[in-house]
């Protein structure tokens, strides 16, 4: 829990809370709301580069949580979700047979 929370609060504060709110300010239309949110992601997705598909797939889950925080104005709506989908991730990595107990 602790290494997805970290994680979580790291790397919103670093891609939506510096990135993306930095360039919202130099580009204050809503055209430029989309560029900052658009830029931060991709630049999220570049950063979990373990292959292409896993860089796409890190950059859409960038977007959605660039979209969060354009739409509430909160980091920590962004920082939850993505706690928790690390979490719920992590959950699932370390127990293969998926999340929900074996009817055994």
């Amino acid at each position: 829990m602790l290494v997805a929370l970290a994680a979580g609060v790291g790397e919103e504060l670093l891609f939506r809370g510096l990135v993306q709110s930095g360039l919202s300010r130099l580009l204050t239309d809503w055209p430029g709301q989309i560029v900052a949110v658009a830029a931060a992601s991709v630049l999220f997705g570049l950063c979990h580069w373990l292959n292409a598909t896993y860089a796409v797939l890190a950059m859409l889950a960038g977007a959605y949580f660039g979209l969060i925080l354009l739409l509430t104005g909160n980091i920590l709506a962004p920082i939850t979700a993505h706690a928790a989908y690390d979490f719920l991730a992590l959950v699932y990595l370390i127990r293969p047979e998926g999340l929900l107990p074996s009817e055994e």
